[in-house]
């Protein structure tokens, strides 16, 4: 039987076009394949981060251990939503609850309100209460209840300098402000930051800070709700 020249040709130009694109199409879905893969894994971060999704930032994150021994007796002392730093700047070497200077003390830690003493250095180690005692303290954190007339922590320190806001762990953006003293005055500049949760109004206050107020920005940026025990 003798074959048609054309007809030949014809179904060999038609067997390559099918080949080519056969060999299109796979390289096609190859790449695409290995774009969804590197897409899905990810770098180790992402994987991290994608795990971590669902949870509240708060509750991956625990107080300093420097808070750990005075927790117990500041639970019992106040029944105001517990917030704490999980870091703590390197110049803050104790903590402890602020003692009562007197029965008219704005700082005394009572009921819904606590105020936490922050120490160049841990002179009285074996305290959980501690006295606010100028050269030994860098600044204090305390929490007040919104409804009630809070002493102004800002009040007579110095002028107050607006400073860039600071976003908690929960995305709540605090205030943040440099107090400059008038001259003359027997301290240094104020670094004052605040913000409100649960009806309580926190404070951060630190004395001779940066001027971008880097110690209290350390502080508030990892404030922490504590879980009641």
């Amino acid at each position: 039987m003798r074959i048609n020249p054309r007809i030949s040709s014809a179904a060999v130009a038609l067997l390559t076009l099918a080949l080519l694109t056969l060999a299109s199409c796979s390289g096609s879905s190859d790449t695409g394949d290995t774009s969804s893969s590197e897409d899905t894994a990810g770098t180790p971060e992402q994987a991290q981060a994608t795990a971590t999704d669902g949870a509240s930032p708060t509750t991956l994150l625990s107080p300093d251990p420097a808070f750990e021994a005075l927790l117990p007796t500041l639970q019992q002392m106040t029944t105001a939503p517990i917030m704490l730093p999980a870091s703590l700047p390197p110049q803050i070497e104790s903590v402890g609850i602020e003692e009562k200077a007197s029965e008219a003390d704005p700082y005394a830690t009572e009921g819904d309100r606590y105020s936490i003493v922050l120490l160049y250095a841990d002179t009285a180690p074996d305290q959980t209460i501690k006295p606010y005692v100028h050269y030994m303290a860098a600044g204090r954190i305390t929490a007040w209840p919104v409804s009630s007339s809070e002493p102004d922590p800002t009040n007579g320190l110095g002028t107050p300098y607006q400073l860039e806001g600071v976003t908690l762990p929960d995305d709540t953006v605090a205030d943040l402000k440099r107090l400059e003293p008038p001259q003359g005055a027997n301290y240094g500049p104020f670094t004052v930051g605040t913000f409100e949760a649960e009806g309580e109004r926190y404070t951060v206050m630190i004395e001779n800070d940066s001027p971008e107020g880097d110690a209290v920005r350390q502080i508030l940026s990892t404030m922490v709700k504590v879980p009641r025990t």
